[in-house]
């Protein structure tokens, strides 16, 4: 669930070593997250670069397609070396005007969010990410020339980013809402509770679970939020990052395979739905951030006061993304 894989089309790693599992969650939501804060102006650029850099030493941009290297700078093609991550936030300042961030989590066959049978949606799915830089047409809804940012693992210190055209159609797609994600969340919370305590009880092997869980909300928690991120969705992101831990240990065995056949498919079942409730939430989650950052900028700009029941977060507050 964690790991960015190359997007289609882009240059394969040959070497790449697989020591320490990076942090579960998604480079696409980090960037959201830090990037309005950002565009808000409660986050420095070295703030967004250092969220970044938790992700790897490393951060390569390029661009993926023609299109797409004309209005963000990027170099192209994509197997050139590529910029450093100033140039994702040169790009956005290039972009200008209006954007907005929707970070997105497809899988095969569910794209929702993107322009389905594009170049862009593919490498999405293929690295179960990407994070859409929306440009909005002042004073309406409508978006055109929009950015679609995937990230791949390279190698261990190196994260590349590819820009394509998302070929959105002019339209921002509406994600499931914050309250709709909450409900079904605390539904799989739950279920994975009940999933962790049987494997709990596998003896040696339940040991063996219990420990990875917590390696893997341990390297969830390396990431701090930024500034002004709503609590709600702090709430929801760490209560993801903990059914996710559970999903991830139950996929890999880490307290036996299930003992028939039948067993086996309603466990991998069970894994998707679950999957799927974490995917919905995570890009709930960072959707309300973003645009409550995006409304605060906007009443800032105004001279007005803050919405009500914004709170701002400590700069140290952290969470999983």
């Amino acid at each position: 669930m964690s790991d960015p894989a190359p997007p289609h089309g882009a240059p394969r790693p040959t070497s790449a070593s697989a020591a320490t599992p990076p942090p579960q969650g998604h480079p696409s939501i980090t960037l959201a997250l830090w990037a309005a804060a950002w565009l808000d102006g409660s986050a420095a650029p070295d703030d967004v670069i250092g969220a970044l850099h938790d992700w790897a030493p490393m951060h390569l941009a390029a661009a993926a397609d023609a299109t797409a290297a004309q209005s963000t700078g990027l170099a192209w093609p994509q197997d050139s070396v590529g910029a450093g991550p100033v140039a994702l936030l040169a790009m956005l300042r290039r972009l200008g005007g209006d954007l907005r961030l929707q970070a997105a989590l497809p899988a095969p066959g569910d794209v929702s969010g993107l322009a389905a049978g594009t170049e862009h949606a593919a490498a999405a799915v293929e690295a179960g990410e990407t994070l859409v830089v929306h440009r909005v047409v002042a004073g309406t809804d409508a978006c055109g020339g929009c950015v679609g940012l995937v990230p791949f693992r390279e190698s261990d210190d190196v994260l590349r980013w590819a820009a394509y055209d998302a070929h959105c159609g002019g339209v921002v797609a509406q994600p499931p809402t914050l309250g709709e994600a909450r409900q079904a969340l605390r539904e799989s919370v739950r279920r994975a509770g009940e999933m962790l305590g049987g494997m709990s009880r596998v003896g040696g092997a339940g040991d063996r679970a219990r420990a990875a869980v917590a390696a893997d909300l341990e390297r969830s928690r390396r990431h701090v939020l930024p500034p002004g991120t709503p609590h709600r969705t702090a709430e929801v992101l760490d209560s993801a990052a903990s059914v996710a831990a559970i999903v991830r240990v139950a996929a890999d065995g880490a307290a036996g395979a299930p003992d028939s056949s039948g067993a086996a498919g309603m466990q991998e079942a069970s894994l998707r739905e679950l999957a799927d409730s974490v995917r919905d939430a995570r890009v709930s989650a960072t959707a309300h951030a973003v645009a409550e950052l995006h409304r605060e900028a906007g009443a800032a700009m105004r001279g007005r006061p803050r919405p009500e029941g914004a709170r701002r977060s400590s700069p140290g507050r952290t969470g999983p993304r």
